[in-house]
């Protein structure tokens, strides 16, 4: 969970693009119906608790082709199954 360039992947339309610092910069496209939406932005920790197995990802984004803004908070974690 605390490797976003391995956790990206997981998010269909998601890459990363650079690091800096503890801030990654990225891209996201998003297709619903016949729109696509591409959007890049930055995504960074906000909240880390490695003891319970949980982060809290913060994103924000601006459409590449300056139409609008999006933001999303993502909350993992990660539990044992039992196998």
């Amino acid at each position: 969970l605390l490797d976003l360039e391995r956790v990206a992947p997981c998010l269909p339309g998601a890459a990363l693009t650079e690091q800096v610092g503890d801030e990654y910069k990225g891209t996201m496209t998003v297709k619903i119906g016949p729109v696509t939406a591409k959007y890049n932005g930055t995504v960074s920790y906000s909240e880390v608790d490695e003891g319970n197995h949980r982060a809290v990802i913060q994103a924000n984004g601006k459409d590449a082709r300056g139409q609008g803004t999006a933001s999303a908070v993502i909350t993992s974690k990660l539990e044992d199954l039992g196998g």
